[in-house]
């Protein structure tokens, strides 16, 4: 949820007449309880002046704060991430100036906001400078921009405990932690796991409410009016169907609209369309577009009788149909930044993105993984390939880089999670658990058909292969002589790894486009042969299940002899050099015992299907 907002570097030029050399040291000193946009506008002024910016918490056991020490640290570290400069963020105790000059800073920052903070400051620059026994030690006075001129920390807390509204005081993410602190909630958990929790419903629910009354009230909508429609708003939004459509989705795209808000035109129909454009949200609809229409019936229905203007209603309805394609033409400035507000997830942070997409997977629960798998690969393979999917360049510039590999992580995710992987040393009887899987209604591939097929006369990993062994294991034919490259890797390790690097991604990328076409077909029910999957290292690939055959030490000795017709001694070397079949069993989610006779192995079978289906 908070990367959904960056704070935007904003700042005014510092009236200072002799200023220390860009590299140097200087320490922007306070409490921070909370860190306002005031003190942020300070901070980025420093990051422009400034090679290394010291933000220092001063830590006083006399004072009660809202928030602890390591709070404060962890928020002004998300508030300044994505912001120019070189800061570091600290806690400190004792004199400000003594301080500074352990860390060998030149200077310090003051936020002067008007005559009565500039009259104390200076009073304290002389202290400072006194109690550090440096001359050099100068105080550098910088005012926020006018929009903060009456910005403070304790207006700040005290428009929160009256219910006011504070989002002109402080960043959306700071907002967030002051409302889970005034409920008590756990805000150290919440701030340390970021993306990968949910927006507390409560503060979902305030955040929407709030805004709504503070919209309602600006358009001198009545207010026992207003509070319906508000609780309307909510109730829809808290249906239980709603996973990812809901209250945080709404509460996300108006905390997001703080830092873009300078940028939009008409703000009241952005605000009033995004209140109602997943009002209405049925998962089940199959009509492109009803949803969308649905809603902005809603949204006049609701607004008929609430006495304000008709054509902003229009507006907000012109921007809610725009979500139905989510695109809009060239120019369209508040429409690109409504239908990006609402795709931003796509480009989320890697664990936002994951929780987001097992949201929606169970909001679309009625839809069995058949019909879910293929829809939704074919719905992220448009998305990976667009040139461009953000109308505007903040968001392209803030997300557009992570929609691609967020894609192809939930498609492998889909594509994977389908897979049952068999493997086990060799002799222990995999090709014989495949036929009965096979015979079961599973789609069957092997790795080793796989390499083979990459390998054949032609093709660029036939090449390569060529490339780095050379003649010695090309055949009569032009095909590999494929008993001349397995002595080659057999007795030279590093040689071995050659070939692994040639061929396992080779391997994995063919496999992957296979089974992904299974899935998009319906066929879900799939197992890999792979013999070397611990030795690849792909046990963390994400497979449904992992499958280790295993059979008696002595029986697969004997099977190995009687496959390739060699000796004993030859065909325990072979079992030498593999990885031990205990260590793969450790690393396995179900065992089958090859060790008796196909009825017997049928049986091993069945007792295990019901694991890895």
């Amino acid at each position: 949820m908070l990367d959904h907002v960056r704070a935007a570097g904003v700042g005014s030029e510092a009236l200072t007449h002799s200023l220390p050399p860009p590299d140097t040291t200087v320490v922007y000193a306070g409490t921070f309880d909370p860190f306002t946009k005031g003190h942020l506008d300070v901070a980025v002024q420093a990051g422009r002046m400034f090679g290394r910016v010291i933000i220092a918490i001063g830590v006083n056991p006399s004072k009660t704060c809202m928030f602890t020490p390591e709070e404060r640290k962890l928020l002004i570290e998300r508030e300044l991430t994505g912001v120019p400069g070189n800061f570091e963020v600290e806690t400190f105790r004792g004199l400000l100036a003594h301080y500074a000059q352990t860390k060998q800073a030149t200077a310090l920052i003051r936020g002067v906001r008007n005559i009565t903070d500039f009259a104390s400051e200076i009073q304290l620059a002389s202290v400072n400078r006194e109690q550090s026994g440096r001359t050099e030690l100068s105080t550098l006075f910088c005012p926020p921009r006018r929009e903060f001129e009456f910005v403070s920390s304790s207006a700040a807390k005290e428009l929160l405990r009256n219910d006011g509204d504070v989002m002109n005081y402080v960043s959306p993410h700071v907002e967030v932690a002051m409302r889970m602190k005034k409920r008590g909630d756990n805000v150290m958990s919440f701030l340390s796991q970021g993306d990968s929790v949910a927006l507390p419903i409560d503060v979902a629910r305030e955040i929407v409410l709030g805004r709504w009354m503070r919209l309602a009230r600006s358009l001198g909508m009545a207010e026992s009016y207003a509070v319906g429609v508000g609780n309307s708003i909510l109730a829809a939004y808290q249906e239980p169907h709603r996973h990812y459509h809901n209250l945080e989705h709404i509460a996300e795209g108006l905390l997001a609209m703080d830092g873009f808000a300078k940028h939009i035109q008409d703000k009241n129909a952005f605000a009033l369309g995004w209140m109602f454009h997943d009002v209405v949200y049925d998962p089940a609809s199959t009509v492109k577009g009803e949803n969308e229409r649905n809603s902005v019936a809603a949204l006049e229905g609701f607004l008929r009788d609430a006495s304000i203007p008709w054509d902003l209603v229009q507006r907000a309805r012109r921007l809610i149909e725009l979500t139905i394609d989510h695109e809009t033409s060239q120019g369209d400035n508040d429409g690109g930044y409504f239908i990006d507000n609402d795709l931003w997830i796509l480009g989320a942070p890697q664990k936002r993105y994951l929780r987001y997409s097992e949201q929606v997977r169970a909001e679309y629960s009625a839809y069995d993984d058949v019909t879910w798998a293929a829809r939704r690969i074919k719905f992220l393979e448009s998305m990976a390939v667009k040139p461009r999917v953000f109308s505007t360049e903040r968001f392209q510039y803030l997300f557009g880089d992570q929609i691609a590999s967020n894609s192809q992580a939930e498609i492998a995710r889909l594509v994977w999670g389908r897979v049952t992987a068999v493997t086990g040393s060799i002799g222990a009887g995999k090709s014989s658990v495949m036929t009965e899987l096979e015979s079961l209604g599973f789609v069957c591939e092997s790795a080793d058909q796989i390499s083979r097929a990459l390998g054949k006369c032609g093709t660029d990993t036939h090449d390569a292969i060529i490339a780095h062994f050379g003649k010695r294991v090309v055949g009569l034919n032009g095909e590999l002589d494929r008993r001349a490259l397995r002595g080659i890797v057999f007795e030279d390790p590093a040689e071995r790894e050659a070939l692994e690097k040639i061929l396992h991604p080779a391997i994995e990328a063919r496999a992957f486009e296979l089974f992904k076409a299974h899935v998009v077909q319906g066929k879900l029910r799939i197992a890999y042969e792979l013999p070397l999957l611990f030795e690849a290292g792909l046990q963390h690939t994400g497979f449904n299940c992992i499958v280790t055959v295993d059979a008696k030490e002595d029986l697969r000795v004997e099977r190995v002899m009687a496959r390739d017709r060699c000796s004993r001694h030859d065909a325990e070397a072979v079992l030498s050099a593999q990885m031990p079949a205990s260590e793969k069993i450790r690393f396995s989610n179900v065992v089958i015992r090859n060790d008796g006779d196909p009825q017997q192995l049928r049986e091993e079978i069945m007792r295990i299907l019901p694991g890895i289906q």
